[in-house]
């Protein structure tokens, strides 16, 4: 009998520590409320699509919160920041989902508020 693969799924990620000073009782940085307000609304605008969004500790882009980024096999990793609100999140994450494996997602195509946000594009690495 043969066996359905799981389909590969597209992640959202959010920083979750963005814009957050560390507890100096810790030498952590707490979770952003906004972050996860955010993350909230565009899981929401994203259900029963193949992207899931994930909260992350750090994106290494703490001087412009909110610093987000999409991954997907056969996809560039694309970094932006800081973030719009989760309506460009999600329009962003379905052109991501939408570009042609390998290729890179198309900037003209971003929201109007996303484009000037975008930070790097890299490469997939499983082609």
């Amino acid at each position: 009998m043969h066996q359905a693969q799981a389909t590969p799924r597209t992640t959202l990620f959010i920083c979750a520590t963005c814009g957050m000073v560390k507890d100096p009782a810790t030498g952590q940085k707490p979770t952003n409320p906004e972050s996860e307000k955010l993350a909230t609304q565009t899981a929401a605008l994203l259900a029963g699509t193949a992207i899931s969004v994930q909260l992350t500790k750090c994106l290494s882009m703490c001087n412009q919160p909110i610093a987000w980024a999409l991954s997907g096999p056969g996809r560039h990793a694309t970094s932006f920041s800081p973030a719009t609100c989760a309506e460009d999140l999600a329009t962003t994450a379905h052109l991501y989902l939408s570009t042609p494996l390998g290729e890179k997602m198309p900037k003209k195509e971003l929201p109007k508020d996303t484009k000037p946000t975008l930070i790097s594009r890299i490469p997939p690495l499983d082609m």
